[in-house]
């Protein structure tokens, strides 16, 4: 795919030109390099964040409510505020 001037198409329209199995494979490779893809912190921290709120939902349903424990509680407020915090800040 090549980007140049204002008169060709996009980089997107040129992907319709392009093969399925091929379009899949730039798509991702884009993604894979891109600022908020997986080889960054701007996406592992969301999935850690994510991570630690699903397990305790999931605790939560298969253990039943008495497994809360309000210490972890507590932990994951505060970590999710620092953790917004600093996104707010990179924004």
């Amino acid at each position: 795919l090549k980007h140049s001037g204002s008169n060709s198409l996009s980089i997107y329209e040129q992907l319709r030109f392009v093969p399925a199995k091929q379009r899949i494979v730039i798509m991702a490779a884009a993604w894979l390099n891109s600022a908020a893809g997986p080889m960054t912190t701007h996406f592992w921290g969301p999935v850690a964040n994510w991570g630690l709120a699903g397990s305790g939902m999931y605790d939560a349903a298969v253990k039943g409510p008495e497994i809360i424990n309000e210490r972890m509680s507590a932990v994951q407020i505060v970590y999710s505020g620092l953790f917004v915090r600093f996104a707010w800040a990179v924004q």
